[in-house]
């Protein structure tokens, strides 16, 4: 078990993992959000910060550490490349944790 929220996403932001403590900092007001399958933001200057940590772990293989939100809300997310998840290819996934 992992004391840290953690999420995969898919090149579409689509959540193919997601544990219980990434669900429980999402719902008390993480500066990201789940709708439905898809990972989002909840403030529109945070979605440029999210997407270039993603596109730079997707073509370039780096890790980022970024921090989204304002104020009391901010909070620190670790993204990290994946170029294979349990034997599976899941192209252009990363794997963000929650600081």
């Amino acid at each position: 078990e992992i004391d840290y929220g953690v999420l995969m996403v898919d090149a579409d932001q689509r959540v193919l993992h997601c544990n219980h403590a990434a669900r429980l900092q999402l719902r008390a007001g993480h500066p990201l959000m789940l709708e439905g399958e898809q990972l989002w933001v909840r403030e529109e200057p945070d979605m440029l910060t999210l997407q270039d940590a993603l596109d730079g772990a997707r073509r370039r293989g780096l890790r980022r550490l970024v921090t989204l939100g304002q104020d009391a809300l901010r909070r620190v997310v670790s993204v990290v490349p994946l170029s294979k998840a349990a034997g599976h290819e899941v192209g252009g996934a990363c794997l963000l944790v929650l600081g």
